[in-house]
């Protein structure tokens, strides 16, 4: 705004982070940099901790792509696992869903409609509907599919005009073959994890770390401590049927990170946990305690540090 080419698009993205539900996929579409890039840190902490994704779409970027204002735009994908197209204005934007073979379905988003590309179905095959799909499973809107014009021949299909629901959601294609059977194709994402909780156990007690995924979605999950895969079934160390990691008898050389992780074909997803000990925290490995602090600095990013040398 105000006329000069940079925008408040960093506030916007903010604001998005803050209202949105935890794994969600943020889009913006903007034609110029930012120009509220200092609140960078804010939405990197945001990203971090609500575990979502930004996705740029620029048709223009005030011409000089060295700016912080563009820069902020690369590092907030890059932490999110997000994306940044360049695009004319003519141009869809590519987005969302990738279906499987033989019928692949790829989602351009236009300003008033959806338009589904289809590869591999040739008329008198034809798609009927879409459906939006919760991350469990639940059906959160059904759209009809009209036939168009060329009976498919191209494999673009129009839907009307919808509002995308406050969620979430995955797509679910239905449609009949050339043959005349019916078939089902779905957009599956990626595992999604809750935020990570960090838990304090004092010696000899019992510590649950939790790892909970959004949904659910088919995954596998593993719990790792120093890089290694645990092995959580036998001894002091057991997996719970909620995929929590249970300590008992805590001792002073269980303190520290916990890394979870889910995956499945479509990616993966990890969070760190943390143990702590009381009593312990000189104990810490180095590296350990700087990622312990540069946590806490990510989750609130007024707090300062003062090291202090210690006094013989």
């Amino acid at each position: 705004g105000g006329g000069d080419c940079p925008e408040m698009s960093i506030g916007a993205i903010k604001q998005a982070l803050e209202v949105s539900l935890p794994g969600s996929f943020i889009y913006v579409f903007t034609d110029a940099r930012a120009k509220d890039y200092r609140l960078k840190r804010d939405v990197l902490r945001l990203v971090q901790l609500r575990q979502s994704q930004v996705v740029f779409v620029l048709t223009g970027d005030c011409g000089d792509r060295s700016q912080p204002g563009y820069r902020a735009y690369e590092e907030i994908a890059a932490t999110s696992s997000g994306q940044i197209f360049h695009l004319d204005k003519q141009q869809v934007n590519e987005l969302l869903a990738t279906c499987c073979h033989p019928y692949m379905v790829v989602l351009f988003w236009l300003p008033t409609h959806v338009m589904l590309k289809c590869t591999g179905l040739k008329p008198p095959g034809y798609l009927s509907q879409v459906e939006l799909m919760s991350v469990s499973g639940r059906s959160l809107r059904t759209i009809p599919v009209s036939l168009p014009t060329d009976l498919g021949q191209q494999g673009l299909w129009t839907l009307p005009e919808f509002r995308t629901p406050p969620q979430s959601f995955f797509i679910k294609v239905t449609g009949n073959d050339e043959g005349g059977f019916r078939f089902h194709r779905l957009s599956k994402p990626a595992p999604v994890l809750k935020p990570a909780v960090n838990v304090t156990s004092s010696v000899g007690g019992v510590a649950v770390l939790s790892c909970q995924v959004d949904g659910h979605m088919r995954h596998n999950l593993t719990w790792h401590r120093a890089g290694q895969p645990m092995n959580a079934r036998v001894g002091r160390v057991k997996l719970l049927a909620d995929s929590s990691l249970q300590i008992s008898g805590v001792r002073v050389q269980d303190a520290g990170a916990y890394q979870c992780e889910v995956t499945n074909t479509h990616g993966d997803s990890r969070i760190t946990v943390w143990l702590l000990v009381p009593g312990t925290e000189g104990r810490y490995p180095v590296d350990h305690l700087l990622k312990h602090l540069t946590h806490w600095a990510l989750m609130a990013p007024q707090a300062r540090f003062i090291w202090f040398p210690l006094l013989s």
